[in-house]
């Protein structure tokens, strides 16, 4: 059967030659396709995905939905190899062929589309100048000052970091900031602020506060920001401090409980981290001197004492071994831990 139009070529698809089709049909390219460029790494993010691979580009179905074509008869079929991506040109250049959703495919035909290309960084840039984190650890102190306790504990999650690295897991790190407060310590994930943390926490007498903020959206994805607030216990034995009225001597600490004596009735009580952070304790400033004595004597449940500085005696009760003792000087008393 010959084309019912030119009566010359076979006829292909609804009594056409495939001449007289690609013809009479016209085909273009029509809109702007929107892309967004990293200008450092030539990524490329195409909708809520950045591609830092050119060749995984999922251009062909975008570049369909801007093609129009007048016979509705005819839809394109897209040659994903022929995509040819001019970045500096800002325009696209591919090749198509009609077909009637039967065996009629056309010759290829060129297309070319504009680009409207946005300049923006992508993570992985943003991670790498320090602008892009998930979690920021706090490194604070109980008593609200820069201390050596938040020095050290810098010190341990540096080395810390150091061991990861050698690990193979190597831990993004931001940035780090040393601010009249405290310490702060940005990362690049979620997980590895958890990790740290829990490690500070671990290892110091701590409390620890977490909680998030949306910061925005990427790869259609909420991001949240984590802070990991870390307060140290810094304060030395002998410190006073406050629950519910009640005065308290902090007599010893480590990194899971300490051991507190009441001020009033000398009665020592032994919390735990958990413990301490549940309830309102709170810290006076006030710490009572901790001095040596000098035991002189030892008679019927009481040990006779000289301070070695002033040479004044005193007499407390108890009976305590060894040549000296250390107490903490109380209302004109001592008061003698019961460690010694």
């Amino acid at each position: 059967m010959k084309c019912i139009l030119c009566d010359n070529e076979e006829a292909v698809s609804q009594g056409l030659g495939e001449n007289c089709i690609i013809s009479r049909t016209k085909i273009a390219a029509t809109g702007v396709l929107p892309l967004t460029l990293c200008p450092k790494c030539g990524s490329i993010k195409i909708g809520n995905r950045w591609y830092h691979n050119r060749d995984d580009l999922p251009l062909s179905s975008r570049l369909l939905d801007l093609c129009s074509v007048s016979d509705d008869h005819f839809h394109p079929e897209l040659d994903r190899e022929s995509i040819d991506l001019d970045i500096e040109g800002q325009s696209v250049k591919f090749i198509v062929r009609l077909s009637d959703g039967y065996d009629f495919r056309s010759s290829p035909i060129q297309l070319e589309a504009k680009l409207s290309i946005l300049k923006n960084s992508c993570p992985a840039c943003n991670r790498l100048t320090g602008s892009y984190y998930e979690s920021i650890i706090q490194i604070r102190s109980f008593s609200r000052k820069y201390s050596d306790a938040i020095d050290h504990a810098v010190k341990d999650v540096n080395e810390f970091l150091e061991t990861e690295k050698l690990r193979g897991k190597n831990p993004f790190i931001s940035r780090q900031q040393r601010l009249k407060e405290g310490f702060d310590l940005y990362l690049g994930s979620k997980s590895d602020g958890e990790k740290i943390a829990k490690f500070i926490h671990d290892r110091y007498f701590s409390e620890m506060v977490q909680n998030k903020k949306l910061a925005g959206r990427t790869e259609g994805y909420d991001l949240y920001r984590y802070t990991y607030l870390l307060r140290l216990l810094d304060l030395p034995e002998g410190s006073v401090i406050m629950k519910r009225g009640e005065r308290y001597i902090l007599i010893s600490a480590s990194s899971s409980d300490i051991t507190l004596m009441n001020y009033t009735s000398r009665r020592t009580v032994h919390i735990r981290q958990n413990e301490f952070n549940s309830n309102p304790f709170e810290y006076t400033g006030e710490v009572l001197p901790l001095k040596h004595y000098i035991i002189l004597s030892r008679r019927g449940g009481e040990t006779q004492l000289m301070d070695p500085e002033s040479f004044r005696e005193i007499t407390v009760q108890g009976s305590f071994s060894g040549e000296e003792v250390t107490g903490f000087e109380i209302e004109g008393g001592i008061l003698i831990p019961p460690k010694n």
